[in-house]
């Protein structure tokens, strides 16, 4: 295990010569398969695979295949790899119920987006909660992925989760989190906002656009770039009992009309 863990592919070979178990599993219940793949040593999962190592096996803590781990580890080639070997591509986690390419999408691997998308992932896959890998790369404010994931002529720009968000939706309202890869929300929403197939006047499950959302997160720059969108017919939420709404209606007002001096 440690020989998979580490990229020793000249260890890998003698244990394997000597007769050891190519499935044997650690305390995690995973596989050398899987250690290597989370790892990113491309020339061990290939000699484990060339052996007959099982490619969709999955470890016992978080029930993840080696391609799902190669996913949120980034590791296109590894993931390019085990889908030729035979890996389910749209294998789900136990958990979240989601598939390598929504994983890939949020984490914002962009090559594993690009690998699982030329290899047939789904594009409009939903998880547990009913988003989509466009969903998650807005959520994680991710614009190449978006980017990656709008030249697809299938994708559903506007596919609704269980609350009924959209990307656009979520663009709009997600706040920024400290993290390796810096999200850009605005960048988002330009390239949603430029598909023909986006609505931005569309209403969640609690009758807020992504307007009203981005206002009362007090993302008045977000909240600028949704106005530069079919402003005619722009529906806001203007009429509210909730106090979040009446504490933003002012940020509208600035919105709507910079000049104001609310």
């Amino acid at each position: 295990m440690r020989a998979a863990r580490y990229g020793s592919k000249a260890v890998v070979n003698l244990q394997l010569s000597n007769g050891a178990d190519i499935n044997l599993v650690d305390a995690n219940g995973s596989t050398p398969l899987v250690t290597a793949a989370c790892n990113g040593h491309e020339e061990v999962v290939k000699r484990l695979l060339k052996s007959g190592a099982e490619v969709d096996w999955k470890d016992s803590r978080f029930n993840r295949t080696p391609l799902l781990w190669a996913t949120l580890c980034g590791h296109a080639h590894v993931a390019k790899l085990l889908i030729e070997a035979g890996a389910a591509i749209e294998f789900r986690d136990k958990v979240y119920r989601r598939t390598p390419l929504c994983w890939a999408a949020y984490t914002a691997h962009e090559g594993v987006v690009e690998t699982l998308l030329e290899k047939g992932a789904e594009v409009n896959s939903k998880d547990k909660y009913g988003r989509t890998p466009l969903s998650w790369a807005a959520i994680a404010g991710q614009a190449s992925v978006i980017g990656l994931l709008l030249k697809r002529p299938d994708v559903e720009v506007d596919s609704k989760d269980i609350v009924g968000r959209t990307p656009l939706a979520w663009a709009a309202t997600t706040e920024q989190e400290d993290g390796s890869k810096k999200a850009d929300f605005e960048s988002v929403i330009k390239l949603l906002l430029a598909s023909d197939a986006v609505n931005v006047n569309h209403r969640d499950v609690n009758g807020q656009t992504p307007l009203d959302l981005a206002t009362v997160a007090g993302h008045e720059e977000r909240a600028q770039l949704l106005l530069t969108k079919d402003t005619s017919s722009l529906a806001v939420q203007t009429t509210t009992s909730t106090p979040s709404w009446a504490c933003a209606y002012p940020a509208v007002l600035r919105v709507r009309n910079p000049s104001s001096n609310l």
